[in-house]
């Protein structure tokens, strides 16, 4: 299994990173992307990817964070970028849940940041709340981005748009939900060739470990309920996600 979008960089780690990396080897979880949200943030995953060979990095600004993107930002990642430290920029986007007034902040610095993308022909990695429209317009201004919007919560056009685009759908944790039905009812719909499986750790762990911390090694539980939606074999959606990641992203086999 791969998860392809971790925070094993938030500091609810420090005291166990071996042990959760290692618990996610054990119950088969090979291949572990860790996203930055911040420069900072964005160096310690690069700096796990080169202590631990299960571990990937992605550097980039969240919209939460917006407001700090600077060139220099933009310079850093090209430096984790040429050192070959990382596979993807992210984690990016637009989140406009709190209906925050940097909005226009948060689209100059996802704008920004699909353009380097672009440039150093790196992957994105989207997180796009409340603001699927903005994010999807965005993204049309940016022909040829690769990446994944990363824990898909969108309408069904939405994601048509999106997979019109090249663009892969993750899925995370809320598909366990019980309170999740409007989202499976979509995301049955997505191509088992264009999904990827995610944790989004330390956030929402997966039905039935919900209150948990969630850790890499859950994503089994995201790849049984999309196997049932699929109406595929877990063993065969395991191998066909884990290319998925590959192919998006080049990890190693």
């Amino acid at each position: 299994m791969t998860d392809t979008h971790a925070h094993l960089n938030d500091e609810r780690f420090a005291g166990d990173l071996a042990d959760t990396i290692a618990r996610a080897a054990e119950k088969g979880v090979g291949s572990i992307l860790v996203c930055g949200w911040d420069i900072p943030s964005g160096r310690q995953a690069a700096d796990m990817a080169a202590a631990y060979p299960s571990v990937y990095a992605a550097a980039g600004v969240h919209p939460h964070d917006s407001e700090s993107w600077s060139p220099e930002a933009a310079e850093d990642i090209r430096e984790l970028s040429a050192k070959g430290r990382i596979v993807a920029v992210g984690e990016i986007g637009l989140d406009y849940y709190y209906d925050l007034e940097f909005r226009e902040s948060q689209l100059v610095c996802f704008r920004e940041q699909l353009k380097l993308s672009l440039e150093l022909d790196l992957p994105v990695s989207i997180h796009s709340r409340c603001a699927m429209e903005d994010t999807i317009g965005a993204l049309r201004e940016y022909p040829g981005v690769r990446g994944v919007l990363h824990c898909f919560s969108g309408t069904m056009e939405q994601m048509s748009d999106l997979l019109d685009m090249g663009l892969y759908i993750g899925a995370a944790g809320p598909v366990t939900f019980k309170s999740s039905e409007d989202l499976r009812s979509v995301i049955r719909y997505v191509p088992a060739d264009r999904l990827l499986l995610e944790t989004d750790c330390p956030y929402m762990a997966p039905a039935p470990l919900r209150g948990r911390r969630n850790e890499p090694w859950m994503v089994c539980h995201v790849l049984e309920k999309m196997a049932g939606l699929l109406n595929m074999e877990p063993a065969d959606l395991e191998a066909l996600t884990d290319d998925n990641a590959r192919r998006l992203f080049g990890l190693r086999g």
